[in-house]
């Protein structure tokens, strides 16, 4: 909604507010004495409803303008101020137009110097209230706003260290088939041709559809298959109906990624297997993967920053609607990964 919109929309619900509570107010009286309502009535409570704006909205554009800026010493002197300023102009003016009327008893009440008192403190009361609640809508909105946008950086930030990590790792597979001088190496730059034009179409938006996040998934096995010349390294299954689903992009990838750069080639096969459910609007992963053996002089204890970034995402992107939980069954020598994400 444009600034524009938003005050329109503001006036429009002032008009409506002061039309209902006036109506309200008077309503009772005019459908009692209907037949008996001289034009005094109207002009007497016209003036006191034109003084209940004035009071009112004096308070809320000027006492109340910068209600958290204004030291509090200063705001209680110009209350202070304003309030006895509007008794004395209120009684004056009720005076004032009651040496026009006809005098009648109904009138009385309107003449009095503590009904004019009670009229300035209530509506400079709800002149506070009106304002603080929208001071208070405003800055919860504002907030809102900046942790969306921290929200949007962090993630943009998140993609940009996919691209750079993940094609790291599968160079340095296309360097290894390259050394073997395997035949596999036409093949599998044009898997990782098919790999990065989906990371460049797709990575930088929202959503993407589930089932080009699963094609995705698989180029990305079918090329580690093809690095590993092992077909039976590798078990992988999809399960349940991916059509008409979205979800963030590259967001299963670090898990399969992890599980081919910390898995051992020399576990009983298959040594990695992936499983792919969906129920409805709820996908489950199950990744598993042998632990490869640790070289004493390794550094790398971590389980990579690929999973650090997909957390992170997780929780950004998910919140409650995610469960992830890694296991590492070291008498196995074992790693689990399960992953449920309700994609609604």
């Amino acid at each position: 909604m444009s600034p524009l919109m938003k005050k329109s929309y503001q006036i429009l619900l002032h008009i409506t507010f002061w039309l209902i509570f006036n109506v309200l107010q008077y309503a009772r009286y005019i459908a009692l004495n209907y037949g008996d309502i001289s034009p005094a009535f109207y002009l007497v409570i016209g003036v006191q409803i034109l003084l209940n704006l004035i009071t009112f909205y004096g308070a809320y554009f000027f006492i109340f303008a910068r209600i958290f800026d204004t030291p509090k010493l200063r705001l209680s002197i110009l209350l202070l101020f304003f309030l006895a300023a509007n008794i004395i102009f209120r009684i004056s003016i009720s005076r004032f137009i009651f040496t026009f009327v006809e005098k009648e008893t109904w009138l009385d009440k309107y003449n009095s110097v503590w009904l004019q008192i009670l009229f300035v403190v209530t509506y400079t009361s709800l002149s506070f209230l009106v304002k603080f609640t929208i001071k208070w809508f405003h800055d919860q909105q504002l907030k809102t706003e900046l942790e969306n946008q921290k929200q949007a950086s962090e993630l943009a930030l998140l993609r940009a260290q996919i691209n750079p990590h993940f094609l790291f790792n599968t160079l340095n597979s296309l360097y290894s088939l390259a050394i073997q001088k395997s035949e596999n190496v036409a093949v599998s730059i044009a898997r990782l041709s098919e790999i990065m034009r989906y990371m460049l179409k797709e990575s930088l938006v929202e959503k993407v559809a589930l089932e080009k996040e699963i094609e995705y998934l698989k180029s990305y096995i079918e090329l580690q298959k093809l690095r590993t010349n092992d077909t039976e390294l590798i078990k992988f299954e999809l399960k349940g109906d991916v059509s008409e689903k979205m979800i963030a992009p590259m967001l299963l990838i670090p898990f399969v990624e992890n599980a081919f750069k910390h898995g051992s080639k020399k576990a009983e096969t298959p040594g990695i297997e992936i499983d792919i459910e969906i129920e409805a609007s709820v996908i489950k992963m199950k990744v598993f993967n042998f632990i490869k053996e640790k070289k004493e002089d390794s550094n790398d204890n971590r389980q990579g920053t690929g999973l650090e970034n997909v957390k992170q995402r997780l929780d950004i992107i998910y919140k409650d609607r995610y469960q992830l939980e890694i296991k590492e069954d070291k008498d196995r020598k074992q790693f689990r990964v399960y992953l449920t994400i309700d994609l609604r």
